[in-house]
């Protein structure tokens, strides 16, 4: 101890001796009298002991009994609420916790608590910097505190609120203390939470992430198949890594698996048409290799082995029973067709799998046959240039040969190739050909967005001109192929609205003016001096057996003439219906309308006679306009052409409803067989989702929670002996029902009823993940607005103690998905 002073020597034996900070104080001062030390170090020593602590030799000591345990940090904090020696206790532990663990003999949210205690009794600047050091010096302890967050969420104790009231009574201290400290320590709070909370709260990014998976994916692509909206290839791909991170081979094998699930669920479900199966197993043989393909050249890594193995995880997980029968595109032939083989030999078309190796699954026979991969430039090229006709091209569509994409990539860009050169004749053939086959367009939805095929056809509609040398009703012709294949797509597909959103920025367009005008005649007041006359040319045409000349369609092109067509109805029924003209005279002149060039006239013009005579009570006035509907919709005419067909089956279900709603009868005329007719050629829809929307969502979230916590169990059974679980049916057009007729409050209402009821019989975490998937994924593209606007108001109107332990961490599931996870955190702290 040569070179030491008295008071060392003292620390140093003190120290080996395990003497506590209070006793060694007592024995320093004892040392100082017994010796009579004089000086400096003596004089500051000797006086009183808020003084004594911020001598250097003080802090020194105390830091060597923090590091032997001889005290404590917290003993430190809870001492007597002297404002100089909780400074220098403050910064003693600010020196210590920089090279120390605080967290390994201390709870960190009693160190929280303490800080607490001493700014609730204190305004001092000093200590307010001097906590947010410390708090952040905890804080950076990560291993420890981490662990302690984690175990104070997973035991649902009290807590983690204590620990959140801990923090919300610094921040509030601070603020009245320094706003830049309180934000600097709300900062460290936000980042310490949000990087490890997520972990903990969310099951796709927790440890055991991924086993929720396929579940998850059953929900997020019957969604998108429901919703046309498997095209965004760059939004499945970021789903799929935020899911599984960098587990390739869960990756595959539930990817494969979901797609398996939701063709059983389809078949189960009895969903009608059949093409909508065959559009689900197109998802499974065309759309799941394409993304297969195009992750591995994003830098999936995975060998044919590794895929060959996630096709056997998938066989074994997935309930193939479903799966015998497969209904082909043709609603009246079934045939026996194993999708298992079929998709093997698609993914051999994609080089995902080695022919030869891909025989080997017991059960499935496999003979190494597949189709070569088409190109689509090459496609595209043949089309135009005549060496393929479109009819063969729109066939590719029909086999599930591993082309689909292909085919309907190269559809889409023939589309667009087309409009923009302003092709018409060959552009019409197309839609003509897709037009009886228009089930065929749900595929090339899982590959384009709909209005990214049907937004550059509308534009072609709004620009298309009469060509001088040409043909007048040829013109129209070409031009009302397009419309009337666009026509039915958007009403086949409930995309009226998605269309006008689309075009809300351009103003307005023909397509969107004719939903807006269509069923709605003018008042000749209304009209220009020039539209008079077009209107006179029209009823003189008609009706003065002139005809329609090759001058009054140029003077009328197509759209102008589409949206002339319900006044000139409603003038031309008015005029009989006022004896001006006589009943056959109305029919003979309305029967142009049935000429191939003015079939698209007729859709609105028969909407406005349907919905004018829902408003007739007079005899005559009835019978002249369901004269015209016969004349119009039981033409004696061939009927067997597209146009004629195509504008059937758009009218079908306005006129049934309209007769049997106004009980229209009449001696001459057998409305029966007017709807009789036009039912054969309505083109059919999936079925009506069942009464009872409240309880069908509950039902649900109930066997669908279930089912997961059954296939999470089998995992861990032997794989050749277990008896798979079988996907429960279910609709997700249940919640979206919910969400259009009544409110968003109301489904959530639900929701978080039903997940609290799951939390009671055990499955809670599992509800969690199906209510989240269901707001998030299953309602329409169109509600997340709604969706936003609700978390928004939840987050600014939220009140302390109103949520269950469910409902917060739904919150939060919400909050990540749309962006919200920091208000989120604002929210449990002001909770």
């Amino acid at each position: 101890m040569e070179g030491m002073s008295i008071l060392e020597i003292v620390l140093e034996k003190c120290l080996a001796r395990r003497i506590s900070p209070e006793k060694w104080e007592q024995l320093t001062r004892e040392a100082i009298i017994s010796y009579s030390l004089e000086g400096e170090f003596a004089g500051i020593l000797a006086s009183p002991p808020a003084s004594a602590e911020s001598h250097p030799l003080y802090t020194k000591y105390i830091i060597k009994a923090l590091e032997t345990q001889l005290t404590t940090p917290l003993e430190l904090l809870q001492s007597p609420p002297e404002s100089s020696r909780q400074i220098t206790h403050l910064k003693i532990l600010n020196q210590f916790a920089q090279i120390w663990d605080p967290l390994q003999t201390d709870e960190p949210l009693k160190l929280l608590e303490s800080l607490e205690n001493i700014l609730e009794h204190s305004v001092d600047e000093n200590l307010g910097r001097l906590c947010i050091s410390i708090f952040r010096n905890i804080c950076g302890s990560a291993v420890h505190f981490i662990a302690q967050m984690k175990a104070l969420r997973n035991s649902r104790n009290a807590d983690w609120t204590r620990m959140e009231r801990a923090y919300n009574t610094l921040g509030s201290s601070l603020e009245n203390i320094n706003i830049a400290d309180a934000q600097e320590l709300r900062t460290i709070w936000i980042e310490i939470f949000e990087q490890e909370s997520i972990a903990m709260l969310i099951p796709e990014t927790s440890e055991n992430g991924t086993r929720f998976g396929r579940a998850l994916l059953v929900i997020y692509f019957s969604s998108l198949i429901d919703h046309h909206n498997l095209s965004a290839n760059d939004e499945i791909f970021t789903r799929l890594r935020n899911i599984y991170k960098v587990n390739h081979e869960k990756l595959l094998s539930d990817l494969l698996t979901s797609a398996f699930d939701i063709l059983a669920l389809s078949i189960r479900r009895g969903d009608t048409p059949p093409t909508k199966i065959f559009a689900v197993r197109a998802f499974l043989v065309s759309k799941v290799p394409s993304l297969l393909s195009q992750l591995l050249a994003q830098g999936l890594f995975c060998t044919s082995q590794d895929i060959l193995n996630g096709i056997l995880m998938a066989l074994h997980h997935a309930h193939m029973g479903a799966l015998s029968q497969m209904p082909l595109v043709d609603e009246d032939l079934l045939a026996e067709v194993d999708v298992r083989a079929e998709l093997l030999g698609s993914l051999c078309t994609h080089g995902l799998l080695d022919p030869t190796s891909a025989g080997g699954f017991p059960g499935i026979i496999f003979e190494g046959t597949f189709s070569p991969r088409l190109l689509m430039n090459d496609l595209v090229q043949d089309v135009t240039d005549g060496g393929l006709d479109v009819f063969t091209l729109i066939l590719g569509l029909e086999k599930a040969d591993g082309n689909q994409d292909v085919v309907s990539e190269a559809i889409i860009e023939i589309i667009i190739k087309l409009s923009n050169q302003g092709n018409a004749t060959l552009l019409s053939a197309l839609c003509s050909a897709l037009i009886p086959k228009l089930s065929l367009v749900e595929i090339i939805f899982q590959y384009c967005n709909p209005m990214n095929l049907l937004g550059p056809l509308s534009d072609f509609l709004d620009d298309y001109k009469i060509d001088e040398d040409q043909e007048c009703q040829t013109l129209f012709e070409e031009f009302g192929g397009v419309f009337l294949f666009v026509l039915s797509c958007l009403q086949h597909y409930e995309l009226e609205n998605s269309m006008e959103q689309h075009y809300c920025s351009k103003g307005s367009t023909f397509i969107v003016s004719y939903f807006r005008e269509k069923a709605v005649p003018k008042s000749v007041r209304e009209f220009k001096e020039e539209e008079k006359i077009l209107l006179s040319k029209w009823i003189v045409g008609l009706f003065d057996s002139e005809g329609i000349s090759d001058d009054l369609l140029r003077s009328s092109p197509p759209q102008k003439s589409i949206l002339l067509s319900p006044t000139i109805f409603a003038q031309a029924v008015q005029a009989a219906i006022n004896g001006i003209v006589s009943i056959d005279t109305l029919k003979e002149g309305l029967e142009y309308f049935l000429q191939p060039f003015l079939l698209p006239c007729l859709v609105g013009s028969v909407e406005y006679i349907c919905n004018s005579l829902a408003a007739s009570r007079d005899p005559k006035s009835l019978a002249v306009r369901l004269t015209v509907l016969q004349t119009l919709l039981v033409p004696t005419t061939d009927t067997t052409s597209v146009f004629v067909s195509a504008v059937q089956a758009l009218l079908s279900e306005k006129v049934e409803y309209t007769l049997r709603a106004t009980e229209a009868t009449s001696t001459d005329i057998n409305v029966e067989d007017i709807i009789s007719l036009l039912q054969g050629q309505r083109r059919p829809k999936r079925g009506p989702i069942a009464n009872g929307h409240m309880l069908s969502l509950r039902e649900m979230i109930l066997r669908l929670s279930e089912w997961l916590n059954s296939v999470l169990s089998s995992h861990a059974v032997d794989l050749s002996t277990h008896v798979t679980p079988q996907l429960p049916i279910f609709d997700l057009r249940v919640p979206s029902e919910i969400y259009r007729n009544f409110d968003f409050r109301i489904l959530i209402s639900t929701i978080l009823s039903e997940l609290a009821k799951c939390e009671r019989l055990g499955y809670g975490e599992e509800a969690i993940c199906i209510a989240t998937g269901i707001i998030t994924d299953a309602l329409s593209s169109s509600s997340s607005l709604v969706v936003r606007n609700w978390l928004e108001k939840i987050l600014d109107n939220y009140v302390s103690g109103s949520d269950s332990y469910p409902s917060k961490k739904l919150m939060f599931l919400l909050c990540r998905q749309f962006d919200y996870q920091r208000d989120f955190i604002e929210m449990v702290q002001m909770g």
